[in-house]
């Protein structure tokens, strides 16, 4: 089992509802996502490629796992830069 997948059972070892499991994936992705900023920040991290296309396979995981119980995914991290009305004011 990988690292950011967990038990779909409660601690108490009831099975876990949709609406509790969404909750817990958006907390894996949440946090999956902060470590990957960190690492971005931080060039001297050792084996950052590595551990930056483990956390881009996660992330990918977690989503699939969104999808899969028809919840929408999170918005993107980094919006899409808008187009300048007028392009030659922006140059």
């Amino acid at each position: 089992m990988r690292w950011w997948r967990r038990s779909t059972t409660t601690p108490t070892g009831t099975a876990a509802s949709d609406d509790d499991r969404e909750a817990r994936i958006r907390r894996r992705l949440h946090a999956v996502e902060t470590e990957r900023l960190e690492i971005l920040l931080d060039e001297r991290v050792p084996g950052r490629r590595h551990r930056l296309d483990a956390l881009a396979l996660a992330r990918a995981d977690l989503l699939d796992d969104l999808t899969a119980l028809g919840a929408d995914p999170p918005p993107a991290a980094v919006s899409q830069r808008t187009p300048c009305p007028e392009a030659d004011s922006c140059r």
